[in-house]
């Protein structure tokens, strides 16, 4: 499982590891979905969310599981949809493109 913490590892160290494959068993995560309320089981079921949007791109790109079933690629173009719909790859492109502006000088 690749994450955040596994790619700055790799940015740091050079090696890519599994950082919470690494660190955790799946056994805990496991025990504390079942522990967990309708509403948390709800939000980590990738049925619910059918696919990730790969940002960054030209285009809203959603990726599913191989294996999703109906419910999961009906979710996933709903969330293409949704990123149409709300400009998600207009609002990023405006957000990076002032992040690139030259901040004015303070004293100026």
């Amino acid at each position: 499982i690749y994450n955040p913490w596994s790619i700055t590892n790799y940015l740091r160290k050079g090696e890519l590891n599994p950082y919470w494959a690494a660190t955790s068993s799946n056994g805990l995560v496991s025990r504390l979905i079942r522990m967990a309320s309708v509403d948390v089981k709800k939000k980590m079921d990738s049925e619910e969310y059918g696919g990730a949007p790969l940002l960054g791109t030209a285009r809203p790109v959603i990726k599913a599981h191989g294996s999703s079933k109906a419910k999961a690629i009906k979710n996933a173009i709903r969330q293409a949809r949704l990123c149409v719909e709300s400009d998600l790859v207009g609002t990023m492109t405006e957000a990076l493109a002032a992040l690139e502006q030259p901040k004015p000088e303070e004293n100026a």
